[in-house]
């Protein structure tokens, strides 16, 4: 019997994709990857990216097999399984060179009609788009990622809110000014999903390698 029936007869299966909001680097799991194609050598792995609620569709569309930092809470109905890697505070920042970095109050809605927000697009294709601390009517530019956000804001282009551990060096740096705002944006989890029916041994290895406490931060760590 060839090799790769021998190990599709054991449960490995040909190929595995994880899926990742576009917020993170693969390169967070090098080591991981590397484990895996030594033990898993004849299983082909792909790495897939969305954005916000486009990850949690991308896994019940089948898409992906796994999902590894999906952002805020899944969608009802059920058929999949997840546990929470952790959450993440977010802090409104804009450059120096914006004028909201002068306004001393507590930002507020008139305050932000009158300038540009910054946003991220969600990559959903069916299911209904989130939009996160967006005003109606709201100019607003829209970027494919976090990382084009932090850059627009860093640039003084637009306000918004990031993700602390992104903000945090420039803020430091004095590149961004941190402010207060009236209505703040609540700490957001993150989450390792899989589909509950898909039991092959790839998956199996990588849902036990994701258990482990320290892998939200090695997550933000590649990003920065």
């Amino acid at each position: 019997m060839p090799t790769y029936i021998r190990r599709v007869a054991l449960g490995w299966e040909t190929e595995l994709t994880i899926g990742m909001d576009s917020l993170f680097s693969p390169t967070a799991l090098i080591e991981d990857i590397t484990g895996f194609c030594t033990v898993a050598d004849l299983t082909r792995l792909r790495f897939s990216q969305e954005t916000l609620s486009g990850t949690w569709e991308a896994l019940m569309d089948r898409r992906v097999d796994l999902l590894i930092g999906a952002a805020g809470e899944g969608p009802s109905g059920g058929g999949y399984s997840a546990y929470e890697i952790g959450t993440v505070k977010f802090v409104f920042a804009v450059s120096p060179e914006h004028p909201l970095a002068n306004v001393e109050h507590p930002l507020g809605k008139s305050d932000f009609n009158q300038h540009l927000a910054i946003s991220v697009s969600d990559s959903v294709r069916k299911m209904p788009p989130r939009t996160v601390g967006l005003l109606f009517g709201q100019n607003t530019l829209a970027l494919p990622n976090m990382r084009s956000k932090y850059e627009f804001q860093l640039a003084g282009v637009g306000f918004g809110f990031l993700p602390e551990p992104i903000a945090r060096q420039a803020i430091a740096d004095g590149l961004l000014i941190e402010r207060k705002v009236e209505e703040p944006r609540q700490p957001e989890p993150f989450y390792v999903a899989w589909r509950t029916e898909d039991n092959g041994a790839g998956l199996k290895w990588w849902i036990e390698k994701m258990k482990d406490t320290s892998l939200l931060n090695r997550l933000w760590t590649a990003v920065n």
